[in-house]
């Protein structure tokens, strides 16, 4: 048998040239792979949705503007649901910047709210499968604003039989609003109502306001703003009471028997809270001095103090008083009697020997009464730091047995006396 002798040294080329073969051949498996797969996508006739929200914009406003002068006053923040169809292959690389949505104002030829169609821009092998509107409402008018005044109406409240509800007062008096200038027009207030329920004292709220017409009548807009939309309110509580005007005595002189005091007007009427009325139940007029009325006199002109809190609601702010003296008569006696008090420390001499006192008193009391029965007291308290001749004021007193009825009177000053200070 004959043997066949190989040559080793050709095999390891055998296996060289194998593997070549074998990775050249996987090469060009996975190339033919990729062109078949390149092949199928592109003329892949599938279809597929995406689904985008898109903002609608406004085309043209400014050649609307330009026309007209109206502009869009609302209708400028719509967004709408949009999902295209088409091939697989062009859906998958549609994004948002290849679509768009608008609406063209440029034909509209009337102002007020219009009905829109929405265009949808889109790629030409792009359809569009569902969109979640096809129009939107915009209000195009002439955009104004103007201020209106802030009214307060009160409802269902319940108040007793002497109380009132003053006028409201607010913490402004009028509001800016925006809007459409044919809605705007028809806004005569901003009002805010109140239901005020059992008033027991003066209201302090916070309300809301809602425009309304001349009639009153609420007025619901989607386009006007009010650049305020609530108020603070005071709502005051009151009533009314009629208290009489008196007047007082200085000295304790006065009374019934001897003066007739008249005073007008008699009362005023008053306005006011409840608890500040209370106890209000006359207002003193002025405090008379009895020496200053050596006659009968009329005092005009006298201020009406009223009390804080409360409001005077008569038309007349001033009240006249009118003394006339009963029962009594004047009578003028010379008194001799003058000294001088408080002197310590001070060099000074009485240069008036006696002074002319004219009283009053009733007729009997002053049928006894001499210049004997009254003495003229100058107080030099006040004096230390004056030099040369010096009027002094003097206080008279009667004789104890007629003091409490008898006094002096004079016009205008007091009795004085001079007095050289050294």
């Amino acid at each position: 048998m004959n043997k066949i002798k190989l040559d080793s040294s050709s095999a390891p080329k055998e296996v060289t040239k194998r593997r070549t073969l074998n990775f050249i051949a996987k090469i060009v498996c996975v190339f033919v792979a990729f062109l078949i797969w390149f092949y199928v996508y592109g003329t892949d006739t599938s279809t597929q949705k995406a689904e985008f929200t898109l903002s609608v914009d406004i085309e043209n406003e400014s050649v609307l503007t330009e026309k007209t002068g109206w502009s869009v006053v609302s209708g400028k923040e719509n967004n709408i649901d949009v999902t295209f169809s088409g091939k697989k292959n062009v859906i998958s690389k549609l994004t948002e910047n290849d679509v768009r949505a608008y609406v063209d104002v440029s034909k509209v030829e009337t102002a007020g709210r219009h009905s829109l169609d929405i265009v949808i821009e889109k790629p030409s092998d792009v359809d569009i499968d569902r969109q979640s509107a096809t129009s939107i409402f915009a209000y195009i008018d002439r955009n104004s604003s103007i201020n209106v005044p802030v009214t307060v109406k009160c409802v269902d409240y319940i108040l007793s039989s002497d109380q009132q509800l003053d006028d409201p007062t607010t913490n402004i008096s009028e509001v800016r609003i925006t809007g459409p200038e044919s809605e705007i027009a028809s806004v005569a207030a901003a009002q805010a109502t109140l239901k005020l329920g059992n008033v027991s004292r003066t209201v302090n709220a916070t309300a809301t306001l809602e425009l309304v017409d001349e009639n009153g009548e609420v007025i619901k807009s989607n386009y006007i703003k009010m650049m305020t939309t609530s108020v603070s309110v005071t709502v005051k509580l009151f009533t009314i009471k009629e208290v009489p005007l008196k007047v007082a005595y200085k000295n304790g002189y006065f009374n019934d028997d001897n003066v007739k005091i008249t005073v007008f007007p008699e009362s005023v009427t008053l306005k006011g809270e409840p608890h500040d009325l209370t106890n209000v139940d006359s207002i003193l007029l002025t405090t008379l001095d009895e020496k200053n009325f050596p006659t009968d006199k009329t005092i005009n002109n006298v201020t009406i103090p009223i009390p804080d809190g409360l409001t005077n609601i008569n038309t007349v702010n001033t009240a006249s008083v009118d003394v006339k003296h009963i029962n009594t008569t004047t009578k003028t006696v010379l008194v001799d009697d003058i000294s001088l008090i408080n002197t310590s420390g001070l060099s000074c001499e009485l240069q008036t020997e006696s002074v002319s006192v004219t009283l009053r008193g009733p007729y009997s009391a002053l049928s006894d009464v001499t210049g004997e029965d009254v003495q003229a007291v100058a107080d030099m308290k006040a004096y230390s730091q004056s030099s040369g001749l010096t009027e002094v004021p003097l206080t008279i007193k009667i004789s104890g047995a007629y003091s409490s009825e008898v006094y002096e009177v004079y016009e205008s000053d007091p009795y004085k006396a001079f007095v050289k200070i050294d």
